[in-house]
């Protein structure tokens, strides 16, 4: 994995026999792989942060369940095991009640690729609010812009709404989406 080159599918991924994710904790400096043999691991990462962001953590959920499927598990034992790494995470316990009814790996990835043209769609959204020239900063839950070029109110009204969603966990809101 070279720097830079982090399409969806290599931060996280679901093969025949494990989630395999980037690991979060190590980034900047290295680009590690981690191996998710079970639901139980694919939570365990969850909980320990190798997985961060709202997107990715419900993606990761989703494969961890569908993996679950694949060896037979206990699938309300391996939701609950998902669910409860992170209990704050939207993401997570609404990826895996799409995943439910059908924890196959083809509805997973499906997820995946929705996930990430919700993200997608996101990006876009702010790009048009946001002026080139502005920064943005993050500090855990809450989303401070320092805008250098003036907005008109509207404008700014708009971006201040789009940056709550985003703070509360909700791309689908953030780019007026449903899944």
């Amino acid at each position: 994995m070279g720097p830079r080159d982090l399409q969806p599918e290599r931060i996280v991924r679901l093969e025949p026999d494990a989630v395999v994710l980037l690991d979060q904790r190590r980034l900047p400096e290295e680009e590690i792989e981690l191996r998710c043999g079970s639901a139980a691991e694919v939570a365990d990462a969850i909980r320990t942060l190798a997985v961060r962001g709202a997107p990715a953590i419900g993606v990761a959920a989703a494969y961890g369940l569908a993996l679950a499927a694949l060896r037979g598990e206990d699938l309300d034992a391996a939701y609950e095991v998902l669910a409860s790494s992170r209990p704050t995470a939207v993401n997570l316990r609404w990826a895996l009640d799409e995943l439910r009814d059908d924890p196959t790996p083809e509805r997973a990835r499906a997820l995946h690729a929705e996930e990430v043209v919700r993200c997608q769609k996101m990006g876009q959204h702010a790009a048009e609010l946001v002026s080139p020239r502005a920064r943005l900063l993050t500090v855990r839950w809450m989303f401070c812009a320092e805008i250098v070029q003036p907005f008109g109110n509207a404008s700014l009204s708009a971006l201040c709404s789009f940056l709550e969603a985003v703070a509360a966990g909700s791309c689908r809101k953030a780019c007026g989406t449903t899944a």
